[in-house]
């Protein structure tokens, strides 16, 4: 009897061994889940949801009920990240393993969110099939993070291929257009560049991209006061507006396109002054975040390069051929125009004359008033011939 009753307590110890082993290897299990994943999920041979973890709605914002007696692909808001679920519907069916199955659906705050999902089939003692069961992760922050990078990759081409096509020659309205057609992929519907007539004080509108603006090509308008494209002239510096009139835009009607609208205007510069303003807009409401703002200053630096260079060459092509003090044409433009004026006089069989003039006592000039008040007289003379 004594030897009976120590083998059963023997094996009632083994039997409590393997117990505790058994818990043991569930929670290694279970803390292995939890390390390598968000959540935890089950399904029915139909594969409709069963189980969630009861930590669902703390870490996808998302409540259980919502996933529970519905397969992935009757969840009413969920769409997955690339193509249908076509494929996964097949995979299922045929009882396969499936890995990283993305999709995304609108947590309880109706905000987007990004989930990874992977399962395993389940099948019972005697091989029937009984559902699956499987992992899933918010992957949310991965997803938006991935986007700032294809869309800062993006800009970064757009940029490059901007200022590849303005180091070729054109005309200004064709460097306008371009910059209108780059500046509107940061976040905007539209684009404007505006010009400053320095007399008046007003804008023209020198190219428009986009549908988000009523004005035209050409248009001259009087700016607001306070508006974000009037402080980016006057501060120099770009400006990003949440709307219009929260910017105190004071112009009520759509011509002006800061009224009522999200903006970021840039100053575009020429040599020594800024010449113009790029504006690009969006609906009411739009946020532009600081990188949208140094996407737009970073057009409107290559726009302003490209206006002080040709401002530089026309400047050096004038002082080729004009004299720096009077104005008036020198040497080489007068030789220019005589090599020019000798032969259509021959063929035509006319003459050509030139005048010499000098001015008397120019020395005096020079000598009492030194060179200064040398090249006020000549600066005079000239404006009088």
């Amino acid at each position: 009897v004594w030897t009976l009753l120590l083998h059963r307590v023997r094996y009632l110890l083994r039997g409590s061994e393997a117990l505790e082993n058994i818990a043991r290897g569930e929670a290694r299990f279970r803390s292995l889940v939890e390390l390598s994943s968000d959540w935890y999920w089950e399904q029915d041979e139909a594969f409709r949801f069963t189980l969630v973890s009861t930590d669902v709605p703390a870490k996808l914002g998302i409540a259980a009920e919502r996933f529970l007696g519905k397969a992935h692909w009757e969840l009413p808001d969920a769409m997955p990240v690339s193509g249908n679920w076509t494929r996964h519907r097949a995979a299922v069916a045929g009882h396969e393993p499936f890995r990283d199955l993305e999709y995304v659906r609108e947590n309880d705050e109706g905000e987007p969110l990004f989930i990874s999902t992977s399962g395993e089939p389940v099948f019972d003692a005697d091989g029937r099939f009984t559902g699956y069961r499987g992992v899933g992760r918010n992957i949310t922050d991965r997803k938006r993070a991935e986007r700032r990078l294809a869309a800062h990759a993006e800009r970064q081409e757009r940029i490059a291929a901007f200022a590849q096509r303005v180091l070729k020659p054109s005309s200004s309205e064709a460097l306008f257009a371009q910059a209108v057609q780059a500046a509107t992929s940061a976040n905007a519907d539209s684009a404007v560049i505006f010009e400053v007539v320095p007399d008046t004080g007003r804008f023209v509108v020198r190219a428009v991209q986009g549908t988000g603006s009523t004005i035209t090509v050409g248009a001259e308008l009087t700016p607001c006061v306070d508006c974000s494209v009037t402080t980016a002239y006057r501060s120099v510096v770009p400006v990003v507006a949440a709307d219009g009139r929260a910017d105190r835009c004071q112009r009520e009607d759509a011509a002006w396109p800061c009224a009522a609208r999200a903006s970021v205007s840039a100053p575009i510069r020429g040599e020594h002054a800024v010449i113009g303003i790029l504006a690009v807009l969006a609906p009411s409401g739009t946020t532009f975040t600081d990188e949208d703002a140094r996407y737009v200053q970073t057009v409107g630096n290559i726009v302003s390069s490209a206006v002080q260079r040709r401002q530089a060459e026309a400047r050096l092509a004038h002082l080729a051929r004009y004299d720096g003090i009077t104005g008036l044409p020198n040497r080489n433009l007068l030789r220019d125009r005589l090599d020019q004026a000798i032969p259509l006089a021959k063929r035509d069989a006319r003459q050509v004359a030139v005048l010499f003039a000098d001015l008397d006592r120019f020395k005096l000039v020079n000598d009492t008033f030194g060179h200064q008040g040398g090249d006020q007289v000549l600066s005079a003379v000239g404006a009088r011939i």
